[in-house]
């Protein structure tokens, strides 16, 4: 994906999905894979120092979500996030810290970083789906989630 198209999707996005343009953040600028994002715990990220450690995907099979170890030993690893990031983060953790408070005591601990509004992980096609509209709304050409 060439430099313009990556900036321009996640300010699309800021405007048209905000609660997954975080995921689309990281996936555009920092080049993870949708599968890697989906499969971000809370304890592979550390704000106060700015790194991601990437290491176990959730991806499907048959439509059945599951979580294993990254593709590759290549693919295990920690990136320094730039303070844009980290405040992109940070700002998601307050939203979906005030989902957590609307949801109570049925608000699900799963343990991973991105969730839906309930709280739910998201499924990776479900992701998917969501990148594809933004993408289409956006007037970009074809952009693919690296699975």
């Amino acid at each position: 994906m060439d430099a313009r198209r990556r900036e321009r999707l996640p300010d699309h996005a800021e405007a048209h999905d905000i609660i997954c343009y975080p995921i689309y953040s990281l996936i555009t600028v920092w080049g993870l894979r949708r599968g890697e994002a989906c499969g971000l715990r809370d304890i592979d990220v550390d704000l106060d120092t700015g790194t991601v450690t990437i290491r176990q995907q959730r991806t499907a099979v048959a439509y059945k979500p599951i979580v294993r170890k990254v593709k590759s030993t290549a693919g295990d690893r920690v990136l320094m996030i730039d303070p844009q990031t980290v405040a992109i983060l940070r700002a998601y953790l307050a939203m979906r810290a005030r989902w957590q408070l609307t949801s109570g005591s049925q608000w699900p601990h799963t343990g991973f970083l991105f969730v839906r509004p309930d709280g739910q992980p998201w499924h990776p096609d479900q992701l998917s789906d969501r990148f594809e509209r933004v993408v289409r709304d956006s007037g970009l050409p074809p952009i693919r989630f690296t699975t």
